[in-house]
């Protein structure tokens, strides 16, 4: 039943339409239309920038037909897609987009066809389907297309002979306009080459003269440099030999600082550890003083008596290391700080342009980097045990 209704189709602007029974007609209908049209590829590859009008005009239609290729193996989905392009087409025909080859607009171009005249049909058709201007250095043709099409969108193609003289007499008056641009347009071109020939001249000239100067530049900058890279010498010694001293200053700084701190905490250690040993004896004697009051006949208790010496012996032993170890960082400290002191008047010297001979420098680095001592005795070790103690006597009794 759809069949019977058959595709319609509108081929011009008054309306026109025609009406096909199958798809498969409809289909060829539309490649013939556009095989009127493919002209138009050709010139689109002899006017560059043309692309506005091939688009228009060739590729929606040339893609319609390809989605119906694809869907003609299935009758439902053909028909379907031939009645929408059908629609498609017909709204393009109302809108100006397309024009078929059955408009008389169409036939119109068609008829400028041949004797080499593509391009003034092309130039034609763009201007009826306001397509994109199209730059192109044949501006004759792109005039009398654009003339022409305009006249017969105005009707005036078909005017009385008087109107039609006048019409050409209008074309020839706009030809002689372009041909007197033209002649211009080469006399400023001429101008043109003049200015660029004396410009040449003048750049070659003042090219010279910068040239010398540049020369003159260029010896006054080689002397200040020369100057420069003495002195830069002299700042890239003295800043190596700051970094290179940098280190050991920061690191007996720090050695000075952990120094005296560790030399207050023993500090306090050893005046604690004092206290309490003090305290301790006193009390203990205290006590055993007491007892041999109470009892002036008993033994004294020896036992007891050297175990308190033991204990009191250790413990001052013990007091003694602290205040050796204060002593040691006191000594320490102080050697740090004469050390970074004297580094830092060394590189005072040297940042001052003080020249120093090679001799003195070896001693002041010597001096700088000497060995440092800890202040400790190495014979401070652990007091004499009691078999130690037995053992001395016994040694000392025998060789006597």
């Amino acid at each position: 039943m759809t069949e019977q209704a058959g595709i319609t189709v509108t081929v011009d602007q008054s309306g026109t339409a025609r009406t096909f029974d199958t798809p498969k007609e409809f289909q060829v209908w539309l490649e013939a239309e556009v095989g009127k049209w493919r002209w138009l590829e050709e010139v689109r590859s002899q006017v560059p920038n043309s692309k506005g009008v091939v688009v228009t005009q060739l590729h929606p239609i040339a893609n319609e037909i390809s989605q119906l290729q694809g869907v003609s193996g299935n009758p439902e989905q053909y028909l379907r897609q031939a009645m929408n392009t059908a629609v498609e087409v017909s709204n393009r025909v109302k809108s100006r987009k397309f024009i078929s080859s059955e408009d008389p607009a169409g036939r119109f171009v068609i008829s400028l066809l041949g004797q080499k005249k593509n391009r003034l049909a092309a130039f034609a058709l763009s201007h009826l389907i306001k397509a994109s201007p199209v730059p192109s250095e044949a501006v004759d043709e792109q005039f009398e297309g654009h003339f022409l099409a305009a006249a017969f969108a105005n009707g005036l193609l078909d005017a009385e002979p008087s109107e039609r003289a006048a019409l050409a007499a209008l074309a020839g008056e706009y030809r002689s306009a372009i041909e007197a641009d033209k002649l211009n347009s080469k006399t400023v071109a001429m101008q043109h080459e003049k200015l660029r020939t004396d410009h040449e001249t003048e750049l070659s000239v003042a090219k010279k003269r910068y040239e010398e100067q540049e020369e003159q530049r260029n010896k006054a900058s080689t002397e200040a440099l020369t100057g420069y890279e003495e002195r830069f010498g002299q700042l890239q010694k003295a800043f190596n030999t700051h970094m290179a001293l940098k280190a050991p200053v920061d690191y007996w700084t720090k050695s000075t600082f952990w120094h005296r701190m560790t030399a207050g905490v023993f500090g306090t250690l050893a005046l604690v550890w004092g206290y309490l040993v003090g305290r301790e004896v006193y009390t203990t004697s205290k006590e055993l003083l007491e007892a041999a009051q109470k009892t002036p006949n008993a033994e004294p208790p020896y036992w007891e008596i050297g175990l308190i010496l033991f204990v009191v012996t250790l413990a001052i032993w013990l007091l003694r290391v602290l205040v050796r170890i204060v002593l040691s960082n006191l000594h320490q400290a102080a050697d740090a700080k004469a050390r970074a002191t004297m580094t830092e008047a060394y590189l005072a010297l040297i940042e001052g342009g003080k020249a120093i001979p090679d001799d003195d420098r070896i001693l002041v680095l010597s001096t700088l980097f000497r060995p440092m001592t800890t202040g400790l005795i190495k014979d401070d070790g652990m007091p004499p045990t009691v078999t130690e103690l037995l053992s001395r006597i016994v040694g000392g009794k025998g060789t006597s």
